[in-house]
């Protein structure tokens, strides 16, 4: 189950909704309707799987780590390693830890990611099946990352 860093799980789950984020299991019930909701027909198929690495120390901030926004739907999952996911909402920033069998749905909302152990992720996304995934940094500041075991939460 996606660990929310600092929030109660209901809150987090609240807040993210609003900016068209899920993160949820992938046994959980409404998967199959949630991908429809997310991707079209053409863009359901699985681009692959991807390993993302930690950044070196002092690397955190950059690429993927920095403040962004992708140009299309995303919904993934995790298959194996441990990661720090942060978006911002309203409210603020919420952060949840993702490992294996999670997913990760993004509506374009504004996210930075850190990979804490090697994580291996099934990908897909919007645009169809020639579409690529374009992040665009959003100027945000990057400040740091919250502690994880501040107030585990689910």
């Amino acid at each position: 189950m996606p660990e929310f860093i600092g929030l109660d799980g209901d809150i987090a789950r609240a807040l993210l909704a609003d900016v068209g984020v899920v993160v949820l299991r992938e046994d959980s019930a409404d998967i199959e309707s949630l991908m429809g909701a997310t991707l079209d027909d053409a863009s359901r198929l699985e681009r692959g799987s991807v390993v993302a690495v930690p950044p070196l120390p002092g690397c955190e901030s950059e690429g993927f780590g920095a403040w962004h926004r992708n140009n299309a739907n995303e919904f993934h999952i995790v298959i194996d390693g441990v990661g720090l996911v942060e978006f911002m909402t309203e409210g603020g920033p919420v952060a949840a830890l993702l490992s294996a069998g999670d997913i990760m749905v993004v509506r374009q909302a504004e996210h930075r990611y850190l990979p804490l152990t090697p994580q291996g992720w099934v990908v897909r996304f919007g645009g169809g099946p020639d579409a690529e995934l374009v992040p665009t940094d959003t100027g945000r500041p990057a400040g740091p990352w919250p502690r994880i075991g501040s107030t585990p939460t689910g």
